[in-house]
């Protein structure tokens, strides 16, 4: 009849949108799908790059406080650091002293052996630092010949008998020169009213003394 054949186009019609809204499910399942997975990938570079910039932050970071030549803390970073040491001894009332160490007759070795044999005694004389000095201590190359060393937790005495180690270390090495190199050492302990400067300053004239007198 008539009738059926209306009903029958219905149900037609009505399998066709049904189909139709599947099939178009079924695509928004799979662009969902790949979205999701974009989106994982996408996250997953981002935090890889972002890991890579770290790194290389961390890099940058390292150079900027290192000196070239021999690979110790530089004069910003050893600011830095005392900086924060100083305060922290102040702060828990510890005792904090640096030492200020010189290369005794540098130029000597600069004007009669030349500049690369003259950075040749630095490197030397930093390795030997680095072997006798303690994990807990924190220096670097303050200039030139100059290298500061900041003792944390450790008292006038106790950084005497640091600076005396460093000190004949370097005496007997050979630094295939005809002549000795030796190095001088200042000693200054941390008192309250002390500033970086007057800290320094205050190594600076017992080196002086030392090398000296």
């Amino acid at each position: 009849s008539v009738e059926e054949a209306t009903t029958d186009d219905e149900f037609g019609d009505l399998f066709k949108a049904a189909e139709a809204f599947r099939q178009e499910n079924v695509s928004n399942r799979q662009l969902l799908a790949d979205y999701r997975e974009l989106s994982s990938n996408l996250e997953s570079q981002v935090e890889d790059r972002t890991k890579e910039l770290n790194i290389k932050n961390q890099e940058l970071d390292r150079l900027a406080s290192m000196d070239k030549l021999t690979e110790t803390l530089n004069r910003r970073a050893l600011d830095a650091q005392l900086l924060a040491e100083m305060e922290r001894a102040k702060r828990y009332q510890r005792p904090l002293t640096v030492l200020l160490m010189d290369v005794d007759l540098f130029k000597r070795v600069n004007d009669e052996h030349g500049h690369l044999t003259g950075d040749k005694v630095l490197i030397s004389v930093t390795q030997q630092i680095t072997k006798n000095l303690r994990t807990s201590d924190i220096w670097g190359r303050w200039g030139g010949e100059e290298f500061l060393v900041i003792c944390p937790e450790t008292d006038l005495e106790q950084a005497h008998n640091v600076a005396q180690k460093v000190r004949k270390a370097v005496e007997k090495t050979d630094f295939s020169l005809p002549h000795n190199v030796t190095i001088s050492i200042g000693l200054s302990p941390l008192s309250q009213d002390m500033s970086p400067e007057s800290l320094v300053a205050q190594a600076d004239k017992a080196l002086y003394q030392a090398k000296y007198e």
